[in-house]
C-alpha cells in the first residue's frame, strides 16, 4: 500500500469495517458502494489486492467463500441493479484470480456445476459474464486434473467463444496428475481441446478458421519448439481419431506434415486408446462368464480411463462405456449405472449416456431415479427422436401399480 492510501481516510474508514465486518466490508467494496480515495477508479478486485495486508488474506479468504454462499440460487438483491450485481459477481470471481484464496477455489471448484447453472442467469454481455469469470478463477492454481471433463466438454461446445478460450487456458494450466505435478512439456489433452474447439467452430459455419490458428499461433510463443515437432504433436493426437476437412485445413496451413500418414494407429511409444476386437471379445465371453471376465474387464476400461486422461478424447471412453454398460445391464444393473454416470461426467451433451443410465435405473427396480432421468433426457434432447421414445416406452412400465405409489 502506497503512503497515501496508509492514510487515507477512507481507507482506514474500509479498512476499520472490515476488522469488525468483513462480510460486510467486502460486499461494499465488490458492489462499489463505498468510497474507497485513491482506489476510487480501480475494479474492485485490483483495489482488495492493494488493501488487504499478508495476514488479511485468510480472513478475506473466509469472508469471500461467505459471500458467495449467502447469494448461490438465490435472486438479485433489490438493492441491486443487473449491472452492479453482474460486476459484483465478476470482480468476486477476479479477486480469486488476484489473491491467494484457497478456500474460495476450493469452494468453488466443489460446486462449480450449481454455480455455472445460478450464474448464467445474470450474464449481461461478454465483459459482464459472471460464469465466465468463474471459469477464468477456476483455469488458475489447479491442483489436480478434476476439471478435464470441464474443459474439455467447453472447448468441444465451443460457444460462447469466452468460455471456450478460458476451457484452452484451463486445459494448459491444468498439472499432470491429481497430486499437482506441474506439466512441463505440451499438454496432450490441450491439443485434443484445440481440435476439438475447432470442430465446434466448423459445426457453427466457420470456414476461414482465423480464431482457432490464432490459439495456434499463440501456443506456439508459449511452447516454442520446431514445426516438426508440433507436427509431431498434433500427428499423434489426429492418429487416434481424425479431424473434421475444415480443421484439417486449417491445421495443413501451419503444420502440413501433422497429417502425414495419419491411417496407421499406435505405433511405440504412442498413445492409443484400446482395440476394439479386445473389447468385443471380452463382451463375448461376459455372456457367458461374468465373475471370470470381470477383473478383465476392469483392467480394460482402466485402460480407456488413462486413455482419456492423457488424450484429453473421451470418445473412445464414451463410447465404450455405453457398449459395455448395455451388456451389464441385465447381469450387473450396478456396474452398468456406474459406467453411464461416467461416461456422462465425460460428455454430458451425449444422449447415449443418459440412455443408458435411465436404462440401468429402471433395471435395478429405482424407478423414480429412472423416470426424473427420462423426462431430463427429453428435455436437454429435444429434438432426438431417441429420448422422447425410449421415455414413451419406459413409463407405462415405470408408473406400472407394482412399481409403487408416484
Amino acid at each position: 500500500m502506497t503512503p497515501t492510501a496508509v492514510t487515507s481516510p477512507a481507507v482506514l474508514r474500509w479498512r476499520a469495517r472490515f476488522a469488525a465486518e468483513p462480510v460486510a466490508a467486502l460486499d461494499a467494496l465488490l458492489t462499489g458502494r463505498v468510497a474507497l480515495g485513491p482506489f476510487d477508479r480501480a475494479r474492485p478486485a485490483d483495489a482488495l489486492a492493494q488493501l488487504l495486508k499478508p495476514e488479511e488474506i485468510t480472513t478475506a479468504d473466509q469472508s469471500l467463500q461467505s459471500w458467495l454462499a449467502g447469494r448461490i440460487n438465490r435472486p438479485m438483491p433489490e438493492h441491486l441493479i443487473p449491472e452492479v450485481h453482474a460486476e459484483s459477481l465478476v470482480e468476486a470471481f477476479r479477486a480469486v484470480v488476484r489473491l491467494p484464496l484457497e478456500q474460495t477455489r476450493a469452494w468453488c471448484a466443489a460446486r462449480h456445476g450449481a454455480l455455472r447453472a445460478w450464474l448464467q442467469g445474470f450474464c449481461l454481455d461478454s465483459s459482464r459474464d459472471p460464469e465466465g469469470a468463474l471459469l477464468i478463477a477456476l483455469a488458475h492454481n489447479q491442483t489436480d486434473r478434476k476439471l478435464l471433463n470441464l474443459w474439455l466438454s467447453l472447448a468441444r461446445k465451443g460457444r460462447p467463444l469466452e468460455h471456450a478460450h478460458a476451457a484452452l487456458l484451463g486445459l494448459r494450466k491444468m498439472p499432470a496428475d491429481d497430486q499437482g505435478k506441474p506439466e512441463h512439456g505440451l499438454p496432450k489433452a490441450l491439443l485434443r481441446g484445440l481440435l476439438d474447439y475447432g470442430a465446434a467452430l466448423a459445426r457453427h459455419g466457420d470456414k476461414k478458421g482465423k480464431g482457432w490458428l490464432a490459439e495456434v499461433d499463440f501456443l506456439a510463443a508459449v511452447y516454442p519448439q520446431s514445426k516438426d515437432a508440433w507436427a509431431s504433436c498434433f500427428r499423434e493426437i489426429v492418429k487416434a481419431r481424425e479431424v473434421p476437412k475444415d480443421v484439417g485445413n486449417w491445421l495443413d496451413q501451419r503444420y502440413p506434415a501433422a497429417r502425414g500418414d495419419v491411417k496407421g494407429k499406435g505405433g511405440k511409444g504412442v498413445l492409443a486408446p484400446p482395440g476394439k476386437d479386445e473389447r468385443d471379445a471380452l463382451l463375448q465371453r461376459l455372456s457367458s462368464d461374468l465373475v471370470g471376465t470381470r477383473p478383465m474387464l476392469a483392467a480394460f476400461l482402466e485402460h480407456h480411463r488413462h486413455y482419456a486422461q492423457e488424450s484429453g478424447d473421451s470418445f473412445y471412453l464414451v463410447q465404450t462405456f455405453c457398449n459395455v454398460g448395455k451388456h451389464l445391464l441385465n447381469p450387473d444393473p450396478l456396474w452398468a449405472r456406474e459406467l453411464a454416470h461416467e461416461a456422462a461426467r465425460w460428455e454430458p451433451n451425449n444422449h447415449h449416456t443418459w440412455s443408458l443410465l435411465a436404462r440401468a435405473l429402471e433395471e435395478e427396480g429405482d424407478w423414480r431415479r429412472a423416470e426424473a432421468v427420462y423426462w431430463h433426457a427429453r428435455r436437454r434432447f429435444p429434438h432426438n427422436p431417441q429420448s422422447h421414445s425410449q421415455a414413451a416406452h419406459a413409463l407405462p412400465r415405470v408408473r406400472h401399480p407394482s412399481h409403487g405409489d408416484h
